[in-house]
Order: structure tokens, then sequence, then C-alpha cells
């Protein structure tokens, strides 16, 4: 895994436009990600939900035969909660309970009850198009033990944190112009609008894991309602937006694609 150590830069609160003339936080795309576009991915709420606290509702895989739960209900018992992670804390180890979001995809010919994670099935299909950037609002040491276990074939080429965000009144908004990539390649996948505050036309917008509104590109049965993904056995959103991604690595300029699109919903 590269991991690109750029300098890092004094957060303005009172910054109102993106900052310039700074250096880049990308080196030049590897031979592997050479001409492709570059596709930045949110960490948490977006594909995770980490929580102190063990989740309620964890079931084992053979529990859940013996109990005829259905394969697309089942996986979200087994998302849930379904990495582990031990965290120092305060001179303290502390357990972090990783629930993966769903939008799952299965496989039932010879393993009718192995599923595959709708975030791997994301990942393998967008590294195909994409060079791949996690940029994450948290901490370098937490986010990179996420990582590890969610992405081991290291589709992420690079990854990006904390320190790489700009701190404007009480959020962190991540400047898309210091990637060193050209604007019209690059896509963001963000829960938060807040993030991509300078960079609009460049993001596809996701829900997050706390209460939202299921999008309408969505193929979710509760179209328009106040859902949660780390409730809800049905969330597809991952999936959902391949297509959308492949699309776009397509085109010349991104951008006006994406900003016809929201027009268009409304």
């Amino acid at each position: 895994m590269f991991r690109w150590k750029a300098s890092k830069r004094n957060a303005d609160p009172q910054k109102i436009n993106p900052p310039t003339n700074l250096i880049p936080f990308l080196p030049p795309q590897l031979f592997k990600d050479r001409g492709k576009k570059t596709l930045v991915v949110d960490l948490d709420e977006t594909l995770v939900r980490s929580t102190f606290k063990r989740p309620s509702r964890i079931l084992t895989a053979a529990t859940l035969r013996l109990l005829h739960i259905p394969n697309r209900d089942a996986q979200w018992f087994l998302c849930r909660a379904s990495l582990l992670l031990q965290v120092t804390v305060d001179e303290k180890a502390r357990n972090v309970y990783i629930s993966q979001r769903p939008g799952l995809y299965y496989t039932c010919i010879f393993r009718p009850f192995l599923a595959i994670l709708g975030l791997a099935l994301f990942l393998d299909e967008v590294s195909k198009w994409f060079e791949l950037v996690i940029f994450t609002a948290s901490v370098g040491m937490y986010a990179d033990l996420v990582v590890d276990k969610i992405d081991p074939k290291n589709r992420f080429t690079w990854r990006l944190y904390r320190e790489y965000c700009t701190y404007l009144n009480g959020t962190y908004v991540k400047d898309l112009s210091l990637l060193g990539r050209d604007l019209c390649n690059v896509i963001i996948v963000d829960n938060s609008t807040q993030a991509y505050l300078w960079h609009a036309e460049n993001a596809i917008p996701i829900t997050s894991c706390v209460s939202r509104h299921v999008h309408v590109y969505s193929s979710h049965p509760d179209l328009g309602k106040i859902i949660a993904w780390i409730d809800d056995p049905h969330d597809t959103e991952l999936i959902d937006i391949i297509p959308i991604l492949s699309s776009l690595a397509m085109v010349k300029d991104i951008r006006p694609v994406i900003r016809d699109a929201l027009l268009n919903l409304g």
C-alpha cells in the first residue's frame, strides 16, 4: 500500500474559498492507474460504521441457517460488527466494532450461504475504471486499521486522513483541487455534503448510516422514506451507483454530467 506524505497545512476556520498553490496531496499516477479517472471515497458512515458498543444483533452463519433467515437478510446480520479492531484510547486498549455497509449481491450456486459483501463487489468493480483514493476525516491510526481490513487487496492506491482536510465552521471539508488531479477527472462519493462543499459538481451523494432519505437513484423498496443503512438489510446504494460510475469513467469531463443529473433530480 502506498501512502503519500504531503505537507500538513494549517486549517483556517474562516476560510470561504478553497486554498490554492499548495503542494499536491498525491504524486503522479502509478503505472497501473495511468489514464484513469480518480474516485475519492469517504470511509466512516459511507463504507463503514464504528462503535465502542457491541451491536446486539449479531448471529453466526450457522444460526442464521437454522433459523431459515433469507440470504439477503442473513448477510445483514453478519455485516453488523463484522470486524473487530483494538485501538488504544487514553493508554487503554479498547475494542472497536466495525459494521460494513450492506448493499449485497450473492452467489448461491455452490455455496448457498456464502454471501459476497456489496462493499467488496463495489471495490472490485470500480477499481477496474478508477484510481481509488480513501479520503477520510478520521485520524490515520484508526483509518489504516479499518482500510487494511476492508481492502485486503489494496484496491485503494492512496489514503488521505484528517490532516488533509480543511476545518471550516465546525466541519471538515475535503478540497479536491489539492489532490494534484484535473478536476474534470475527479469524483467523490461521500455521505456528507459539507465534505465536498467546494466541489458539488464532482460529487455523487450517498446516504449515511444514520437516519436519512433514500436517494432517488436507489432501487430500495422504501424510496423517499427516512431510513438508516445500519438498520436496513435492503440497502443497495453501493451497488446502485456502480453503473453511474462506469458511465462517468468514459466521459471527457464528469462535472457537466453530474451537474445535469442533479438538476434533473430536482
